[in-house]
């Protein structure tokens, strides 16, 4: 019964109301049909009856024919009765009936006794015209006796077979009556038959239409109570059918197989995004180190820019003594045939004050290798930071929609990292550039040095050697002029590198500032990430 199943609900309910039509139709069939027999039946039998009725008057009217032939005997009047057998009513029917379709369809008896109707009636118009011939011959005696003889004799007979005939349309006609009485009750009996099973029809079709409809909406509720109570574990349900009610369950199976999917979706997506949530808290509080860490190395690195600066400026303040002293030493070696001891003196302040001069640039060269050093830790803790913000970056990518806040603190994290790495690069070329210049002076000074040695160990022969100790002195006094040069550009420079220091200072602050942002938001998407599974952990999949 797979095809009624598959069948739509509307084709159900007309299959249904059409069994009982037809049911309905053939009992409105049947009833008519009875009716029409009972009816032509009925009719039949009036005919039989009127047949009879004709046969009587027939019999009659030949009775009277008999006695108006017997008169005309008594009296001597002319007959004037129908002679010829053929003229009369009874001829007249007698052979037309002979010739008619209801001849062909009477019974083969009736039709025997039709036949032998035909002899008696000839012969009795026969002996009328023979007593009409003998009365009109003055034979009175011959037409009595053909009248006592042969006329009343095949009255007798005709009679008796007219008889025999409304016995026999009697008969028939009794048979029709009952024939149709039952037919009649035939299809009545029918009818209620047919009433009967049309009506048992249309309640067996209701109870099994209504329970095929109720089972299906039954099963669909509870199978909907239980998806609302958040059981999604049940099986799906079974489609019996491709109408609207099987359409309808294939639908439900559909949506509740997409509702677990979608269920156990949410529930993983829930699990990632708590485990990045804990990584990138765990990222957020790196990089919360890492940045506090940068600001304690560019703490560290400011105070030795200050520390350097300090000794640029005395740096600075030697080269001026020690110009101050070339510029004496100048004065002097014009002076210095006469006044060489103090030549000696000044020679001997002068290698000191380059000594010393050469102690403060060795100074600044290893205070210079010192800011060399911090700035690549600077430099490692940049390219750092600039990975934990990428790494940042890629769980935030992950998180999805819930992460974008992540992913733009990240993006700001890692420009904070590039504009500290543009800095540290611009500070190691100055510190690279400050390092040559240092270099050069710590040889000018050691230059100097040994000059001013040379000078000590030969002054006592100064009177000799003056001009190549007054070109000596002015060549001190254009090395030192290049040292106060020097010293100021180094002191430019060291201010430069503070006032650089002091931002990677001020983004080291933004950057733990967005770093305290970012474990916050951790902190909101974890929690988040918390209330989501724990709404999800109603579903039962």
């Amino acid at each position: 019964m797979q095809w009624l199943a598959n069948l739509k609900l509307r084709s159900k309910l007309a299959l249904a109301f059409g069994v009982v039509l037809l049911l309905m139709v053939a009992m409105a069939v049947t009833s008519l049909t009875g009716d029409r027999y009972t009816t032509a039946q009925y009719e039949a039998a009036m005919e039989r009856m009127e047949d009879v009725q004709f046969q009587i008057q027939m019999e009659t009217q030949h009775v009277k024919w008999a006695l108006d032939l017997s008169q005309s005997l008594l009296t001597g009047n002319e007959f004037t009765g129908e002679l010829d057998h053929t003229q009369c009513n009874f001829g007249q029917w007698y052979y037309d009936f002979q010739e008619s379709e209801a001849y062909e369809m009477a019974s083969p008896e009736f039709r025997r006794a039709f036949d032998r109707l035909e002899q008696p009636h000839y012969n009795l118009h026969a002996s009328a015209h023979a007593i009409t011939g003998a009365v009109r011959d003055g034979n009175d005696g011959e037409a009595e006796a053909t009248y006592s003889r042969q006329t009343l004799a095949h009255l007798e007979t005709m009679e008796q077979g007219l008889q025999r005939m409304q016995e026999l349309l009697t008969a028939e006609s009794v048979a029709m009556s009952e024939a149709a009485r039952g037919a009649q009750f035939r299809a009545a009996g029918i009818m209620l038959g047919t009433s009967g099973v049309a009506i048992l029809a249309g309640v067996l079709m209701a109870i099994l239409l209504a329970g095929y409809l109720v089972r299906a909406i039954d099963a669909l509720r509870a199978r909907a109570v239980e998806m609302a109570d958040g059981d999604l574990r049940g099986e799906p349900l079974p489609v019996r059918g491709c109408d609207e009610i099987g359409v309808a369950t294939d639908a439900f199976n559909t949506m509740e197989q997409d509702m677990q999917s979608l269920v156990r979706q949410v529930v993983d997506s829930g699990e990632q995004v708590a485990s990045a949530t804990d990584q990138l808290a765990a990222v957020a509080e790196q990089t919360r180190n890492g940045v506090a860490r940068q600001k304690d190395e560019t703490d560290q690195v400011a105070t030795a820019m200050n520390e350097m600066s300090a000794t640029v400026a005395e740096v600075a303040s030697n080269t001026q003594s020690a110009a101050d002293a070339a510029g004496a030493g100048d004065q002097a070696a014009t002076e210095a045939n006469a006044t060489t001891r103090q030549t000696a003196e000044a020679v001997d302040r002068l290698s000191s004050e380059i000594h010393s001069s050469s102690d403060a640039v060795r100074e600044v060269a290893e205070k210079s290798e010192e800011i060399g050093q911090i700035l690549n830790m600077i430099q490692e803790i940049t390219e750092q930071t600039n990975l934990l913000a990428l790494n940042a970056a890629i769980e935030a990518a992950r998180a999805g929609e819930a992460g974008r806040g992540f992913a733009v603190v990240a993006d700001e994290v890692r420009v904070l990292a590039g504009r500290t790495h543009e800095s540290t690069e611009r500070i190691g070329s100055i510190i690279t550039g400050l390092q040559k210049g240092v270099k050069n002076a710590v040889g000018a000074m050691e230059t100097n040095e040994n000059s001013a040695r040379s000078v000590v160990e030969e002054v006592h022969g100064v009177r000799d050697r003056l001009e190549q100790l007054s070109q000596s002195i002015r060549t001190i006094d254009e090395m030192t002029t290049q040292i106060a040069s020097a010293a100021e550009e180094q002191s430019t420079v060291s201010e430069e590198i503070n006032r650089n220091v002091q931002n990677i200072s001020t983004v080291a602050d933004e950057s733990l500032s967005a770093s305290s942002q970012v474990a916050t938001a951790s902190e909101q998407l974890s929690r988040l990430a918390s209330e989501l599974r724990q709404r999800v952990e109603r579903f039962r999949v």
